[in-house]
């Protein structure tokens, strides 16, 4: 879902017509789109709903009206790929996978920008490792990549953090495999591994926050130009590195929301750090690739959850 500032909640559903828009008072939904194959994220910028399908970027007017394909990718972008999206007044940015003869699915992914006005797509970055999450301020384009994979100093592999001007130009690398060096020494006889993100990314007027997967799930800042990390918050898990650990995180003044899913929590914990407080407990299964999973509006927090199972399927929560 995602939300803006005329009190409407954008989402999707199974319906013939499954992109829809309802009152966040609750006075009705309508219908905005017609079927199409697999929306994996909704924004809302200006009079318009941007949105990705399986290897597609769409904008549609949401007083409704016809649907513009921006720009199309490899049909296999709904595999482990991002469906963030960031859109300014001039372009959409969204990452998507590169074919090629040599790799089956794709190992290669770009970050790109894509003219509203039309016109083809210009690369920011190419990488060789999944694009786990993208953000933006008013002139750089953060992402995360995704590798769980055996580290060493040097090697230039493993999960990361990185940023790249809007305009084009040098990309920074802002984490590296071994987060920045401090991540502890493997037991003797293992061999040491790079950290794995779950949760997204999100900015604060300073810091750029992201989380990553392990015995515990870790909530960190780092400047936005670079620099030390900050450590907000250690939660245990029983799943290690699992990217499902804790989806959806977001700011709001000075706190950071996120979904806990394995203490089945919407909780919350100052962007300064310190304790991590429940919002609401209790919650269903709530999984998702984008930055929409969870969405802060109105004084509220809206999340979707996985419904209960239902003869050969399961319905939406």
């Amino acid at each position: 879902c995602s939300s803006d500032l005329a009190s409407y909640i954008y989402f999707t559903d199974s319906s013939s017509r499954p992109l829809k828009r309802a009152a966040q008072g609750g006075a009705g939904v309508t219908a905005l789109a017609d079927r199409f194959e697999g929306a994996r994220n909704v924004l809302i910028h200006g009079t318009d709903v941007y949105w990705v399908d399986a290897s597609r970027l769409l904008r549609t007017p949401l007083a409704g009206g016809a649907t513009t394909v921006l720009a199309a990718g490899s049909a296999d972008h709904g595999e482990g790929t991002t469906a963030d999206l960031v859109v300014d007044e001039s372009y959409a940015y969204w990452a998507n996978t590169v074919e090629t003869l040599t790799c089956s699915p794709a190992c290669t992914w770009v970050i790109q920008k894509v003219p509203l006005a039309g016109g083809a797509p210009v690369t920011l970055a190419t990488v060789n490792r999944k694009v786990a999450a993208i953000t933006a301020d008013a002139t750089r384009i953060f992402w995360e990549e995704s590798s769980f994979e055996p580290y060493e100093p040097g090697c230039n592999c493993g999960s990361k953090v990185k940023s790249v001007p809007k305009a084009g130009g040098t990309v920074t690398l802002l984490v590296d495999g071994s987060l920045n060096g401090t991540m502890p020494e493997p037991p003797p006889g293992h061999i040491a591994a790079s950290w794995l993100p779950t949760g997204g990314l999100a900015l604060t007027s300073t810091d750029l926050l992201f989380a990553s997967a392990g015995n515990n799930y870790q909530i960190m800042a780092i400047p936005q130009e670079g620099g030390a990390l900050r450590l907000l918050a250690s939660v245990p898990t029983p799943d290690y590195f699992a990217t499902s650990t804790l989806q959806g995180l977001a700011v709001n003044g000075a706190s950071v929301y996120f979904i806990d899913n394995f203490n089945h929590a919407l909780s919350t914990v100052p962007v300064a750090g310190g304790a991590v407080t429940a919002l609401a407990a209790n919650l269903g299964s709530v999984s998702g690739t984008s930055s929409s999973v969870l969405v802060l509006g109105g004084g509220n927090a809206y999340w979707a959850e996985l419904g209960t199972a239902t003869g050969c399927c399961v319905a939406g929560g």
